[in-house]
């Protein structure tokens, strides 16, 4: 990922803070009161549940993120088109990528990260005009 690549450019010196922003919400067809981070089945979003395994992989530590969030990457979009809606995935992610699976899973459970989640796309829809593909 290029990302990666300026990361390894610009080392310690380079700091990101990952946000949440969800297309399927922001490209819903006239959404009316309908919010992506309120459907009960997590299952039935298009990356709810990625957003979810993000929050929670993020309270491991920046480090295990970073490696987390390379490893999604990867596996989205490196050809095996990764389901996002299921939760064995992403536990298995988090063990391969060193997080501790318990503490992972617990934290994919916190309705918490779900209020992150809606405050950080309703932020970058409010104050920062930011806009679906």
């Amino acid at each position: 990922v290029w990302l990666d690549e300026v990361k390894g450019h610009y080392g310690e010196d380079l700091k990101l803070n990952w946000r949440n922003f969800s297309l399927q919400q922001i490209n819903a067809k006239d959404p009316g009161d309908w919010r992506v981070w309120q459907e009960e089945d997590y299952t039935s979003t298009r990356s709810l549940m990625a957003s979810i395994a993000g929050e929670a992989a993020k309270r491991q530590g920046v480090e295990l993120f970073d490696k987390f969030f390379l490893a999604l990457l990867t596996e989205r979009h490196g050809g095996s088109r990764a389901p996002l809606n299921d939760d064995s995935f992403f536990i298995r992610l988090a063990e391969e990528c060193g997080l501790d699976a318990e503490q992972f899973k617990s934290d994919m459970k916190d309705p918490k990260l779900v209020d992150i989640i809606a405050n950080d796309h309703t932020e970058a829809v409010e104050v920062h005009g930011a806009f679906g593909t």
